[in-house]
């Protein structure tokens, strides 16, 4: 799908603390741009709004809640993050680039694995607010270049079949 007009970053999920969600919303907050937006849907992302009448000031922020699907998110989003502090595989970022989005994983995504540095996503440090704008930052200056890495980041998602996904969580099963 094309890129929305306006900048727009997108985080899919649930809001646990181990998700890392209120790092993100730091992270946007200290952006505060004027013309960009960041979207958050999935289960719970719609009682965010107390947080951060509370906690943050600046930043425009879509609290979409539940999604029928999750393409939605994608083609609303220019990029996708995923703050997690500590998760297992996590789809979203494999969909995401799918979509062909450039993708912001923190090192405590398990599906940090699939991201080439600089390539088709980055990788921050996990608790890291100041990390995770510098990125978000990075890609709003280079329009050019989120074309580039969503690109890369499709060709990546395209080698992932589900059947290698499969046998990938059943590895992760077997984990003691």
């Amino acid at each position: 799908a094309p890129f929305p007009h306006q900048f727009a970053a997108g985080y899919l999920g649930q809001v646990g603390p181990d998700k890392g969600v209120s790092y993100l919303l730091q992270a946007w907050a200290r952006l505060n741009y004027k013309d960009a937006i960041l979207h958050l849907a999935g289960p719970g992302t719609e009682s965010l709004s107390h947080f951060i009448q509370r906690n943050l000031t600046n930043g425009n922020f879509n609290l979409i809640g539940f999604v029928e699907s999750a393409s939605t998110l994608y083609n609303l989003s220019s990029i996708y993050i995923q703050p997690s502090v500590v998760e297992s595989f996590g789809i979203e970022v494999l969909e995401a680039m799918a979509h062909g989005r450039p993708v912001i994983v923190s090192d405590g995504a398990g599906a940090c694995d699939m991201v080439t540095e600089g390539v088709d996503g980055f990788i921050v440090p996990k608790r890291n607010p100041n990390a995770i704008a510098e990125r978000i930052d990075y890609l709003r200056q280079n329009p050019q270049r989120v074309i580039e890495m969503g690109k890369k980041a499709r060709e990546k998602a395209e080698q992932y079949s589900w059947e290698k996904i499969k046998a990938r969580y059943i590895e992760l099963w077997k984990r003691p």
